[in-house]
């Protein structure tokens, strides 16, 4: 019964991961699109994309601290339902008033959330995996990982071009939801 928990665990876990993944890249490849439709250059996405990576770098520097103090799966869930809330709001909001600014503020917000997340995410391998199962479930969790890089532009780019980018939103803060919800599990 322990074998089959621990299993459920991984699958869980990479299946929690793999949505709060793709959640991202739809979001980060239907706002770039977006943005460069709105603007017609690609220098603002240069911009956006540097300052959104600041509060990343600076979390990861103090977040394993951070993570280590605190329950790693309570976190990551917190982090989910957060950034899940995030780009419902986004979503929302965006349905009568889109504003660059407004979205790159919540950007920055979303990629600091994800900082944490993902150092809770990688920390908490060791607490949900056996070390001898530590090969194939990152082969997993690699292979699962590489699929959504590959579907997720597609994806994306196609829904943009049938539904609007605050749809887009919506289905990103759902996703988080989703995910936290999983974990949860």
């Amino acid at each position: 019964m322990k074998i089959f928990s621990k299993k459920k665990n991984q699958l869980l876990l990479i299946s929690g991961n793999a949505v709060s993944y793709m959640g991202d890249l739809f979001f980060l490849y239907a706002f770039n699109w977006w943005l460069i439709s709105k603007t017609g250059d690609t220098k603002i996405i240069g911009i956006i994309s540097s300052i959104v990576i600041l509060p990343m770098l600076l979390l990861n520097i103090i977040g394993g601290t951070t993570v280590d103090i605190l329950n790693r799966k309570k976190l990551m869930i917190i982090c989910d339902f957060m950034n899940g809330i995030l780009m419902i709001f986004l979503g929302i909001i965006s349905i009568n008033y889109t504003s660059i600014k407004m979205i790159a503020l919540i950007y920055i917000a979303s990629s600091a959330i994800f900082a944490i997340f993902s150092i809770a995410s990688r920390s908490i391998v060791s607490e949900v995996i056996n070390n001898d199962d530590i090969v194939d479930f990152n082969a997993w969790f690699t292979s699962v990982e590489n699929i959504i890089k590959v579907l997720s532009p597609i994806i994306s780019i196609s829904l943009i071009n049938i539904v609007p980018i605050y749809i887009i939103f919506l289905i990103n803060g759902i996703t988080f939801i989703f995910s936290g919800f999983l974990k949860f599990l």
